[in-house]
């Protein structure tokens, strides 16, 4: 059902969600992708999209260095990149400001050296969570404030290979699936992010799926391909209503296998671009439409195939003020 337009709106909010209004470039979303790996090397390439646009990815800028296997997020301002693997495991926490196109500034420190974590986030709180080497740690930092990460509470077990991508509403994010234990797993749990403490269950996705790409909007979360088993991707997207606790259910089909891929979504429009699958990398990038089950739709292309890369959107729904 279309939303009703009556009463007070934000002009932002009309423009978000008026499919007949023209997009005003200064009130779009801008979704950013960083690093990853392509055809034969980890790169520290960082593209931009507009989610409101169909269209192939641009050049914004580049991470302090090559990075792979990071998380992404922050608010409607900051892009941050936490952690991720160069010739190694790295704590590095940097941050773009979305509206200026260009490198990566420092930003602090996670407690430890992580690769393969995720990440949620409000317009005040990113937080990390879990990531290799096993771990169950969940930190924040501040997104306004430069500074190193702090402990927040635990996830329910040690995880690695959880989502990329925001899955979050303003109040509660998400961590989906993930490895734990050496095995795939198919829990989901949740924080309260103004409240540091542990997670808790909240259901299950339909299928165990690690390294899958996440979006929301302020009601609905999305859990989008991974890798099902032996390194061979899911087309599943499944989704859960983020207020209350609950098993996924179906939601459609990512037009092919996918695994390694990331997501990030507007208020409207959830994005999941490249990933691999045996060992066949792609460039593509697809959306579909929240509120609507269905099956994705082509958006456009990355500038190179390109897996285990991180994301991150200045309109993701959890980060509106």
């Amino acid at each position: 059902m279309a939303p009703s337009y009556s009463g007070v709106w934000k002009v932002n909010t009309q423009y978000q969600y008026r499919s007949d209004w023209p997009i005003d470039l200064n009130l779009a979303s801008i979704g950013l992708f960083a690093g990853g790996q392509d055809s034969s090397a980890v790169i520290n390439t960082v593209q931009k999209i507009i989610v409101e646009v169909a269209g192939n990815s641009t050049d914004f800028g580049d991470l302090s260095a090559v990075r792979q296997a990071s998380s992404g997020g922050g608010s409607n301002t900051r892009f941050i990149v936490a952690g991720g693997f160069q010739a190694s495991k790295v704590n590095i926490i940097e941050f773009f400001t979305y509206t200026s196109a260009g490198n990566a500034t420092d930003f602090g420190n996670l407690g430890a050296t992580r690769d393969l974590l995720s990440s949620t986030c409000n317009n005040t709180r990113y937080i990390t969570m879990g990531g290799a080497n096993a771990t169950n740690v969940i930190e924040f930092v501040t997104i306004a404030s430069a500074s190193n990460a702090t402990d927040f509470g635990d996830l329910t077990a040690t995880l690695e290979e959880g989502h990329v991508g925001i899955i979050s509403s303003s109040v509660r994010g998400i961590l989906a699936g993930g490895k734990k234990g050496g095995s795939r797993s198919n829990v989901i749990e949740f924080v309260t992010i103004a409240s540091a403490g542990n997670a808790t269950d909240f259901g299950d996705m339909t299928s165990a799926r690690t390294l899958l790409a996440g979006a929301s909007s302020s009601t609905r979360g999305l859990q989008m391909g991974g890798d099902s088993g032996s390194g061979t991707g899911s087309n599943v997207i499944d989704f859960i209503t983020i207020a209350s606790a609950g098993n996924a259910i179906d939601f459609g089909d990512i037009s092919g296998n996918r695994t390694s891929s990331a997501g990030l979504s507007s208020p409207v429009k959830a994005i999941v671009a490249g990933g691999n699958n045996n060992g066949s990398q792609t460039n593509i990038i697809e959306s579909v439409t929240i509120a609507s089950t269905g099956n994705t739709s082509d958006f456009g292309d990355l500038l190179t195939v390109n897996k285990l890369l991180s994301a991150g959107c200045s309109g993701q729904a959890s980060v509106q003020s």
